[in-house]
């Protein structure tokens, strides 16, 4: 079988592969099931070329051309067709009335092939076709509907952003380029008499399905987010591993002397040679697709490990948000970006850290507004391109005009189970790319550490003001007050007893029982040992050469399963 006939097969089976891919994706989506479509007319019409290349006679092949040319006056229509809903799934009124007329103008030619194509005859084993008067027709058709459809692409794609626009250029620049080159090799070529092109006419297509793919890998085309880095490799290592198979054998076919061996021994040897360079390829390949599709300039496990461990050590809330925007910042390159957070007193979120955000900007959102609810209903990103997906509805185009009032392109959640604790506020990449669909993922897990991170932040605040709260009522206290664990440590002291102890120049704990007499220190043990409170005994402390008398109070209390005694001293 000859190359060609070959291309002519993989071009068919690659349309019908990637056709019903998208469809199986989301059958109930008009723009998947109307994609689904045009590719099968595409696969029908390279499949068509293929049928020609299998016949000598001439009569049969001026048959098969015609029938060629009946599948190629159903792709501008068809194209139209997908054009006139993609990517927002809303048909103009006009576009209606164009979708009957181009079909109704494609099964016209269909049915009048016969003037398109009058006959067919070989010269030099080469098709030479003897066009009709319908001909230019055809063409002029063709070219006039998929400019027309081409051009609606691009005024499409003017009033769309980011993602959503990359995805249209993607699509009519496969479209474009495959139109240009089949208006080359099939109309000025044939009209200047050379032939030689036409068994190679499935090849300018594949601009086509090589864009639709890299947007749908790339971009998520027509909303598909698959999981594709290993597939993609095995895919292409799979091409590869095929052709060069067929290389070798023909290559061994040509060398090797004909015998009954010959054969056999050409596909052992093309078999060596694909186990030789599998591991070698594949490694290759994966380094092409990781570089040239997923290459980001950035770790996400890098940045989220590294946050983890800095987010640990840092128990002051407005540190930690302004340490948080700063990080996310410097390590994705975003144009601005800020954080609001909750303020429960006036049902607010307001302004807490900002980058390139300037403070005259006022920023807040009232708890009841529609971004508000919405992050709290789907807990995930929302998006500018998000919201371009899908029709707009009201509530839709609200949310779009609070990003554009914000001047942001994404807000990310920062959830504590189910309170919207704060809202992340990103604007655009520094290289202006947008954000992938890794990007969000990584977005949303940062965004959960940091919400444990502020939780933590918290407790750890309200530990400090407790203790706050607890030695100023200590230290205001009149009378001394000392807490000794069982180790016969002391663990506090107020002001009150330094004073009384003669300790107010002493920082350390140490001396503090050496100040004690032998009853003191020994009812304080015996407290300890037996958990006994004593209250209102009377002893003295020597100081100066002096006997102060003092009145004790001895409490034992447990503190998390640990016994202390508290003891306090008032001087007579």
């Amino acid at each position: 079988m000859l190359a060609t006939h070959i291309v002519s097969v993989l071009i068919s089976l690659l349309y019908a592969g990637l056709g019903f891919f998208v469809l199986l994706r989301n059958p109930s989506d008009v723009i998947n099931r109307r994609f689904c479509v045009v590719a099968n007319v595409f696969c029908a019409w390279s499949f068509l070329v293929f049928y020609i290349l299998q016949s000598t006679d001439p009569l049969l092949a001026a048959f098969r051309l015609r029938l060629v040319f009946c599948a190629a006056a159903f792709i501008p229509s068809a194209f139209f067709f997908f054009a006139s809903v993609f990517p927002d799934r809303v048909e103009r009124p006009i576009n209606r009335y164009l979708n009957i007329l181009f079909f109704s103008l494609s099964i016209v030619l269909a049915v009048f092939s016969s003037s398109i194509v009058e006959t067919l005859s070989f010269v030099n084993q080469l098709p030479q076709a003897k066009y009709g008067p319908l001909f230019p027709v055809f063409w002029t058709y063709f070219i006039a509907c998929m400019g027309y459809s081409l051009y609606l692409l691009y005024k499409k794609s003017i009033h769309f952003y980011g993602i959503k626009r990359l995805q249209i250029q993607y699509l009519y620049f496969g479209v474009a380029v495959s139109v240009l080159l089949g208006a080359i090799t099939n109309l000025l070529f044939p009209a200047i008499g050379i032939w030689q092109v036409e068994s190679f006419v499935p090849l300018v297509t594949i601009p086509i399905p090589t864009a639709v793919a890299y947007a749908i890998v790339k971009y998520h085309l027509m909303d598909i987010s698959v999981v594709i880095k290993k597939s993609t490799v095995y895919a292409i290592l799979s091409v590869a591993l095929g052709l060069i198979y067929f290389a070798v054998a023909f290559i061994m076919s040509s060398i090797l002397p004909v015998s009954k061996y010959s054969e056999t021994v050409s596909n052992a040897i093309s078999i060596v040679v694909m186990v030789l360079i599998f591991v070698p390829a594949r490694e290759s390949i994966h380094h092409f697709i990781e570089n040239r599709l997923f290459h980001t300039t950035y770790s996400y496990p890098k940045i989220l490990s590294n946050s983890t461990v800095m987010f640990s050590s840092i128990h002051d809330l407005n540190r930690l948000l302004r340490f948080a925007i700063q990080y996310l910042y410097d390590s994705v390159g975003i144009e601005k970006i800020a954080i609001l957070t909750k303020d429960e007193k006036i049902k607010q979120y307001r302004l807490n850290a900002s980058i390139n955000f300037s403070s005259e900007d006022g920023l807040f959102l009232p708890a009841d507004a529609a971004i508000v609810s919405w992050l709290c209903q789907n807990k995930t990103v929302l998006s500018r391109e998000q919201l371009n997906r899908f029709p707009h509805g009201n509530s839709a185009r609200l949310l779009e005009e609070t990003l554009a009032s914000l001047d942001v392109d994404s807000c990310l959640p920062v959830l504590q189970e189910k309170d919207l604790f704060g809202i992340i506020l990103l604007g655009r990449k520094v290289n202006k790319k947008v954000f992938t669909q890794e990007d969000i993922q990584m977005f949303l897990a940062f965004s959960g550490q940091l919400a444990m991170a502020a939780h933590n932040a918290h407790l750890y605040s309200g530990l400090d003001e407790a203790k706050t709260y607890r030695d100023n009522i200590l230290q205001s206290l009149k009378c001394g007050v000392i807490a000794v664990d069982i180790h016969e440590e002391v663990t506090l002291i107020n002001h009150e007893a330094r004073i009384l102890l003669g300790l107010e120049n002493n920082g350390s704990h140490g001396t503090v029982l050496s100040t004690l007499n032998k009853d003191t220190h020994k009812l304080l043990r015996y407290t300890l040992k037996n958990n006994i409170d004593y209250r209102d005994s009377e002893t003295f402390i020597e100081r100066d050469n002096k006997k102060n008398p003092m009145r004790r109070d001895y409490n034992s209390v447990e503190n998390r399963g640990r016994r202390k005694t508290w003891g306090d001293h008032d001087s007579d």
